[in-house]
């Protein structure tokens, strides 16, 4: 792959990994809300959900960068 493609797809992976993680951590925050979680009890789990999806994402194009090489 070229240089000059690599900084734009890398990018764009990380921008998707970050509108996944918010997702996630906004529908975890919105079901503990709605099971009767107090406001600061469900931003605590949307926080929880946001790092460990990042935490994976993260790992897994680790893993998909090595293998490219």
């Amino acid at each position: 792959m070229s240089t000059s493609l690599a900084l734009p797809i890398i990018i764009l992976v990380l921008l998707g990994m970050l509108i996944i993680a918010l997702l996630a951590a906004g529908i975890t925050g919105l079901l503990s809300r709605l099971d009767g979680a107090t406001a600061p009890r469900a931003l605590l789990q949307a926080g929880t959900a946001f790092s460990s999806t990042l935490l994976v994402l993260a790992a897994v194009l680790a893993v998909g960068v090595d293998m490219l090489k």
